[in-house]
């Protein structure tokens, strides 16, 4: 692949995995893993993390990410040798990084366009999600206050 400047472009290969919807053999609802390769320009491309924050209200849900996490790292570190940006998106606690370097880099950089795609029709979730139940607490509270 090549840029504008006729230099050559750095990709990165990635098996993309994704589920759809579908209706099986016998009439039911299924999820269908799918899974297809694809070589992206790095340049075009972010990891985006979306609220890892350090603990949830829900005990399992902390576990969870607690076992995620060094996964997690390792990826981060091979994203960011190939010059890929890192992305955080966290909800509620960026008043925790407030003057930080990361933070005010973010701040400073300048607004992209991103493309709207329609959402697919996905079933109701179950009502402990909607209602912030949990197999280990009942009750919805804030207690993340930075990233893991």
């Amino acid at each position: 692949m090549r840029n504008s400047e006729n230099n050559i472009m750095k990709t990165i290969h990635l098996t993309l995995h994704s589920q759809e919807l579908r209706v099986d053999e016998k009439g039911y609802n299924q999820w269908f893993a799918m899974e297809e390769s694809a070589d992206w320009p790095i340049e075009e491309t972010a990891l985006l993390l979306c609220d890892v924050w350090n603990q949830h209200w829900s005990r399992s849900a902390t576990e969870r990410l607690d076992a995620l996490a060094p996964q997690m790292n390792e990826v981060v570190k091979a994203a960011r040798s190939k010059g890929m940006p890192v992305v955080f998106a966290a909800a509620d606690i960026t008043g925790f990084y407030r003057g930080t370097p990361a933070r005010q880099k973010m701040i400073d950089a300048p607004p992209i366009e991103v493309p709207i795609r329609p959402l697919p029709h996905l079933p109701t979730p179950p009502l402990s999600s909607l209602y912030g139940e949990s197999e280990t607490e009942n009750r919805y509270h804030v207690c993340w206050y930075r990233l893991h």
